[in-house]
C-alpha cells in the first residue's frame, strides 16, 4: 500500500515539477482512497480507452439544486442571491494541474485536466492501483481578490429563464476554486470517500473534486449574484446552474451539467418551488 501511495504521489510531482517554484508549498495530493461503483451502462456512456489501453475514470460535472434563494433590494435595484454547489458524480475526479503554458490572458495560470486511468479495470476509483494518468490542455485560472484564492475560469454560469424558456438575464461565465467542500449524499451503495481530499486552491497547486463530493458557495459570497433587470414582471421562473458550460473538462455525460430551480418572484419576496420547470 505504501509503495502504491508513493507510485500516485510520484506521478503528481511530476506533472508539477516544471511549473513550480523551490519556495512554493508541496501540492495537494490524495490523501484517502476513495471507492465508487461503476455507472449504470444503461444510464450513463461508458468511459473511452486512453491512448496507454486503460479507460479512462471520467469525473462528471453537474449542479445541484440552488440553495439560499433570496432577493436584496427593491426596485429596480433587486438582485437575486442564492448559493451553489459543483457537484461530481462520476467514478473518477476531477483534477485540474498548474502547468508551463503561457496560452492564457496575463496575469492568469494555465491549467491542465487530468483524468485517471483503470488500473486493474474494475470500474471503481482507487488510489492504490489506479496510479496512472493522462492530461490534456485544460482550462486557464485567476486570482479572486474577494475569495482571496485561485480559481478555474468558466466553470459555470448561472441563467434565469421564464416560462417559454428565454433568458431573462444571465452570466457568461462563473470561476470556482475546485475542492471537496460538500460530501454528496449517497445514493445506492454510496460514491467517494468520506474525507475531503482537496481543499486548497493556490496559484501553483492542483485543485479537484473527489467522486461523491461537490464544491459549495453560499449565497452571501460575491458572485452568487444575477441582478434583475429593470421592470421584469412578477412571476414564475426558473434559475438554471450549468457546470463547465463551455465543455472545456473531459467527462462521461455532457448532457446532465445543468440544474433547474423554480422560482415564484413577488416584488422582493421569493418562493422556492414548483413544478414548471
Amino acid at each position: 500500500m505504501a509503495t502504491s501511495r508513493l507510485a500516485f504521489l510520484a506521478a503528481v510531482l511530476v506533472l508539477l515539477a516544471s511549473c513550480s517554484n523551490a519556495d512554493d508549498p508541496p501540492p495537494a495530493v490524495p490523501t484517502t482512497e476513495p471507492q465508487t461503483k461503476s455507472p449504470d451502462p444503461a444510464a450513463r456512456p461508458n468511459p473511452s480507452a486512453s491512448p496507454a489501453g486503460s479507460p479512462e475514470l471520467r469525473p462528471d460535472l453537474t449542479t445541484l439544486r440552488a440553495t439560499g434563494v433570496r432577493i436584496q433590494g427593491s426596485g429596480d435595484g433587486r438582485v437575486l442571491r442564492f448559493g451553489t454547489t459543483l457537484a461530481n458524480v462520476g467514478v473518477g475526479p476531477i483534477i485540474a494541474v498548474p502547468d508551463a503554458a503561457t496560452r492564457c490572458p496575463p496575469e492568469q495560470r494555465s491549467f491542465d485536466q487530468v483524468v485517471v486511468l483503470d488500473g486493474d479495470g474494475d470500474g471503481a476509483y482507487d488510489t492504490e492501483t489506479d496510479t496512472e494518468t493522462v492530461s490534456q490542455d485544460g482550462v486557464c485560472a485567476l486570482f479572486h481578490p474577494t475569495h482571496d484564492h485561485w480559481h478555474i475560469d468558466g466553470s459555470a454560469r448561472y441563467s434565469l429563464l421564464d416560462l417559454a424558456g428565454d433568458e431573462v438575464v444571465g452570466t457568461r461565465k462563473v470561476s470556482f476554486c475546485l475542492r471537496d467542500s460538500q460530501r454528496l449524499r449517497r445514493t445506492g451503495g454510496g460514491t467517494g470517500s468520506d474525507e475531503e481530499t482537496y481543499l486548497g486552491c493556490a496559484r501553483d497547486r492542483l485543485q479537484g473534486i473527489s467522486p461523491g463530493w461537490g464544491d459549495s458557495y453560499d449565497s452571501d459570497l460575491d458572485g452568487q449574484t444575477l441582478a434583475l433587470p429593470p421592470g421584469m414582471l412578477d412571476g414564475r421562473y426558473c434559475l438554471r446552474m450549468t457546470a463547465d458550460p463551455f465543455d472545456r473538462f473531459r467527462e462521461i455525460d455532457e448532457r446532465n451539467n445543468a440544474s433547474l430551480t423554480a422560482l415564484r418572484i413577488t416584488g422582493s419576496v421569493v418562493r422556492v418551488g414548483g413544478g414548471w420547470c
